[in-house]
C-alpha cells in the first residue's frame, strides 16, 4: 500500500519492484496506489478539503508540507470518512494474509489512520511497514514500540527481506 504524499509526476517504482520478486518467489500480490486515489479525490473537490488538504497539496513547494503535520491529516479521514473506508475496504476486499505499507516520512500519518483502520476490520491480518521512514537509522523498531497496532517492520530493502519473511510466515504463522 503507497499512501499520500507522494508526487504524482514520478511515483515510487519500488512498489513494482516488490510485487516482481515476491510472485517470483510464488506470492500473490496487489498494489494498492493510495496516493493517486487520494489525489484524484481532492481533485475533483472544487474547494479546500479538511485539515487544508487539497490537490495542490502534492506540489514540491511549501503546500506540500502539510504532509508531515498530524491535524490536517486526521481531520482530512475524520471528514472524508466514507472515501475512507472505501480504501480500506477495496484492500479487504483482496483477503491479503498480511498487509505492508511503503511508508517516507509523507506518507506516515496516512499511512498509520490506515493501518489503523484495517487492522479495525481484520485485527487477525498481520500489518508491516517498510521503506525509508522504518529503516534502522530513522524510525526503525521503536515504531513497533510506540504503535500497537503495527506488527513488523522491514528495516531494509523489502526486496531483499520480504520473500524470506513471507515464506517463514506461511511455515510458522506470525
Amino acid at each position: 500500500v503507497q499512501c499520500p504524499a507522494w508526487t504524482v509526476e514520478s511515483p515510487p517504482y519500488s512498489l513494482g519492484i516488490l510485487a516482481a520478486v515476491l510472485r517470483a518467489s510464488g506470492h500473490e500480490t496487489k498494489c494498492f496506489d493510495l496516493n493517486v486515489a487520494v489525489f484524484n479525490y481532492c481533485k475533483s473537490k472544487k474547494t479546500s478539503t479538511a485539515g487544508g488538504i487539497t490537490f495542490e497539496s502534492w506540489s514540491m513547494d511549501q503546500r506540500g508540507n502539510i504532509w508531515y503535520e498530524k491535524d490536517p491529516i486526521d481531520a482530512f479521514v475524520k471528514t472524508h470518512h466514507e472515501f475512507i473506508e472505501s480504501l480500506v475496504n477495496e484492500v479487504c476486499a483482496f483477503e491479503p494474509q498480511i498487509v505492508g505499507f511503503s511508508t517516507q516520512s509523507t506518507s506516515k500519518f496516512f499511512s498509520l489512520a490506515l493501518a489503523v483502520r484495517f487492522k479495525e476490520k481484520r485485527a487477525a491480518i498481520p500489518v508491516i511497514f517498510g521503506g525509508p521512514l522504518v529503516f534502522k537509522n530513522c524510525y526503525g523498531s521503536d515504531i513497533l514500540r510506540d504503535i500497537d497496532f503495527l506488527d513488523a517492520v522491514s528495516f531494509s530493502e523489502a526486496d531483499l527481506t520480504l520473500p524470506g519473511f513471507l515464506s517463514a510466515f506461511e511455515r510458522n504463522g506470525f
